[in-house]
C-alpha cells in the first residue's frame, strides 16, 4: 500500500500546479512511490495542468468555508485533518504562520506517526510575529508554539541566508532545517521540445513574466524606464494576466498616448497558460527583467536561466542564489538604473549573450528531480517509517 504525501494549500488554483506547490508532490509520486494529493477548497476551479504538467498528482477537495476571511484555518480545514490525519503519512504545509502551526498540531494529535514538513518562504525573517502579546493570549501563543516545535519533523527554506535565521529562531529544530530551493522542470521542458538551446535562438527581446499590475511586482517601474526610450529594433514583452490593483491599465493607456511609436515594441500579452507557447517566449528572449519590490522566489527567473536569459532584476530574495552571488546578471534599484541599462543593451554596449553558456550551466543546479530526491532522503533519514 502506497504512503500518502499531501500538500495542503487550500486556495490553490491551476497556476499553482506548475509551481512548487504542485510539482513537489507530483515528483514525490512519480519518482518515489507516494500517492500524492493537493488539498484545496472546492471552489469549482479547473485544474487543466493535471493532464499535462503534473500527471501523477491528485486533487483532494475540502468543503469551502462560507466566509473566505477564515483563510486556511477554517472549520472545514480543521475537520479535514480531524477526519483524515491517519490517512496521510506526510503532510506538507506552506509558510510559518499561526494557521500552519495550529493545523500541524491538529494533524499530529490525530496521527502521532505522521510527518510534518513545512516549506517556508525565503523572506522568513518577515514572517515571525514581533509584536508583544500579554495575558491569556500570551499563554495560548506560548502553548501552541511549544507544541509546534515538538511535533515538527522538517522545515525548509529556499535561500542559503535564511538557514541561519531559522536555526536561530528555532534552536531546538536546528537539525531539522534544510535548504530546498525552487527548481526547474527539466523533464517537462525536454518533453515540450526545449532541450537543445542555441545562441542563434535568441532575438532582440526582453521579457518579464508574472501577474502584471500587482503591487509587489512594481511594473510601473518598467513603464517609467521605457518612457521615451528609443528601443531601436528591440522589443519588451510583459507576459501575464493584468491585475488592476495598482491602476496599471490607466498607466498603460497613458504610456501609449505618450509613446505611440512604442505601441508595437512594448507588448502586453495577457496570460499565456499553454506551457509550450509560454516557453517559446523564453527561448527567443535574450533578457529577463524583474522589478519586484519583494519576492520570495521568482519561479519565472528560474525558468529564464534554463533558457540562458541574462538577468536584470531588483534585489529580490532569490537573486543572489540564482545568479550564484552575482556571477552574472545586473542588479537595479530605481527606474533610472533600468533605463540606463536598457539604453546600453539596445545600443550594443552590453553583450547580453556573453554569459549564455554560464547561465545555462547554473540552471542545472535547480533540477526539480534532484531537489525532490534530497527532500525524500531527508524525510527517510528523519523518519524511515514514513516512507
Amino acid at each position: 500500500m502506497k504512503k500518502v504525501f499531501l500538500t495542503f494549500f487550500p486556495f490553490g488554483e491551476n497556476e499553482h500546479l506548475a509551481k512548487d506547490i504542485g510539482v513537489i508532490p507530483n515528483i514525490m509520486a512519480k519518482n518515489f512511490g507516494y500517492e500524492s494529493y493537493l488539498a484545496v477548497y472546492d471552489r469549482e476551479q479547473k485544474f487543466d495542468y493535471l493532464n499535462s504538467v503534473v500527471k501523477d498528482l491528485k486533487i483532494w477537495k475540502i468543503k469551502s468555508p462560507l466566509k473566505p476571511k477564515f483563510g486556511k484555518l477554517s472549520l472545514q480545514s480543521i475537520l479535514f485533518f480531524v477526519k483524515n490525519a491517519r490517512k496521510i503519512d506526510v503532510v506538507n504545509f506552506y509558510h510559518l504562520t499561526k494557521e500552519t502551526k495550529i493545523l500541524a498540531i491538529i494533524y499530529k494529535l490525530f496521527n502521532r506517526k505522521g510527518f510534518v514538513y513545512i516549506k517556508a518562504d525565503t523572506d522568513i525573517y518577515q514572517k515571525f510575529e514581533r509584536h508583544k502579546i500579554t495575558g491569556i493570549r500570551s499563554c495560548i501563543n506560548s502553548l501552541y508554539e511549544y507544541y509546534f516545535r515538538k511535533i515538527t519533523n522538517l522545515i525548509s527554506t529556499e535561500q542559503e541566508q535564511s538557514i541561519c535565521i531559522l536555526k536561530t529562531h528555532f534552536t531546538e529544530l536546528k537539525d531539522k532545517i534544510i535548504r530546498i530551493p525552487n527548481g526547474i522542470d527539466f523533464e517537462l521542458l525536454k518533453n515540450l521540445g526545449f532541450e537543445h538551446l542555441q545562441k542563434s535562438d535568441k532575438e532582440k527581446l526582453i521579457i518579464t513574466v508574472g501577474r502584471i499590475g500587482l503591487t509587489p511586482k512594481n511594473n510601473q517601474m518598467m513603464l517609467e524606464a521605457l518612457n521615451g526610450l528609443d528601443l531601436k529594433d528591440w522589443k519588451f514583452a510583459l507576459i501575464g494576466p493584468i491585475y488592476d490593483e495598482t491602476n496599471i491599465k490607466f498607466d498603460i493607456e497613458q504610456f501609449y498616448l505618450n509613446n505611440p511609436d512604442l505601441r508595437d515594441k512594448v507588448i502586453f500579452t495577457e496570460g499565456i497558460y499553454d506551457k509550450k507557447e509560454l516557453y517559446s517566449w523564453y527561448k527567443k528572449a535574450s533578457v529577463f527583467c524583474l522589478t519586484s519590490e519583494c519576492e520570495s522566489w521568482c519561479l519565472a527567473m528560474s525558468d529564464a536561466i534554463y533558457f540562458g536569459c541574462e538577468i536584470v532584476s531588483t534585489n529580490v530574495g532569490c537573486l543572489e542564489d540564482i545568479t550564484s552571488n552575482g556571477n552574472f546578471g545586473y542588479k537595479i534599484e530605481k527606474a533610472n538604473d533600468l533605463r540606463i541599462l536598457l539604453e546600453k543593451i539596445v545600443n550594443g554596449q552590453i553583450n547580453v549573450l556573453q554569459n549564455f553558456e554560464k547561465i545555462i550551466e547554473r540552471s542545472k543546479e535547480f533540477n526539480w528531480n534532484e531537489i525532490c530526491e534530497k527532500l525524500y532522503l531527508e524525510i527517510s533519514k528523519i523518519s524511515p517509517s514514513s516512507i
